[in-house]
């Protein structure tokens, strides 16, 4: 049984005010995993451990 993984698109909304006093700090490219079936995973600086973790769980 195989389990297709799906990518699913997010948006997250904030506070009209919030916006000003935030600064815009692009996302740097970590690792690039490629895998056996031509798909691509990519990791940003910043990540979550957890998040991290558990991709990499899922990568055994």
């Amino acid at each position: 049984m195989t389990k297709t993984n799906e990518i699913v698109p997010i948006q997250i909304h904030t506070q009209p005010d919030q916006k000003q006093n935030q600064k815009v700090v692009s996302a740097k490219l970590a690792a690039r995993i490629k895998r056996k079936d031509g798909s691509e995973i990519h990791l940003y600086n910043g990540i979550s451990s957890y998040i991290l973790a558990a991709v990499l769980r899922e990568l055994r």
